[in-house]
């Protein structure tokens, strides 16, 4: 995890609000999760926060900033800052999306009362599926009552797009300079 060379994406926009509202009863959702968890500048701040507000929950969907095509299809990672507030087991069920396409689901059941980063790893079906590094989205889901899942940051980790600076350097050729003489 945390590649040396990395892409990070965060939420830039609102998808599908359903029953969820950030901290403060509002319903620009992208705002409260995007300050990232392991990106460059990346800042978690937990006391801006998604939470699902229905009594019958319903998912809620964000956009996510747009990356290059990577180098390699290895190493995509979906971290989510989350916690509960109730004394029950809770679940978080996050699917990367690209543009209608579910392209990986995982359900977290580790959530705790206090906030922590849990990592969704995503396989390699998955991560062979994405054609679309641009049209990527989050879609998060909550069990449970109103308000008891509550997330503070969303962030996808994709390898660098740039080549170079690994295998072999370069090979010269005398001919070619040779040839300038």
């Amino acid at each position: 995890r945390n590649s040396v060379m990395a892409q990070y994406a965060v939420p830039d926009a609102d998808i599908t609000d359903a029953g969820w509202q950030d901290q403060s009863g509002g319903t620009t959702l992208f705002s409260a999760i995007n300050n990232g968890i392991n990106g460059p500048g990346a800042s978690p701040n937990d006391s801006t926060y998604i939470t699902d507000q229905s009594f019958f929950p319903s998912p809620c969907e964000v956009s996510l900033g747009s990356l290059s095509t990577p180098s390699s299809r290895t190493n995509h990672y979906i971290y989510i800052r989350v916690r509960r507030t109730d004394g029950f087991t809770n679940n978080v069920t996050i699917q990367l999306k690209e543009g209608s396409n579910v392209r990986w689901t995982e359900t977290l059941t580790s959530v705790t009362a206090s906030f922590q980063t849990l990592t969704s790893t995503l396989d390699s079906t998955a991560m062979n599926s994405i054609t679309d590094y641009s049209n990527l989205s989050i879609t998060l889901g909550a069990g449970n009552a109103p308000d008891v899942t509550r997330i503070s940051e969303v962030e996808l980790e994709v390898p660098d797009a740039g080549g170079g600076g690994a295998g072999e350097p370069p090979k010269l050729h005398p001919e070619f300079f040779i040839s300038l003489l």
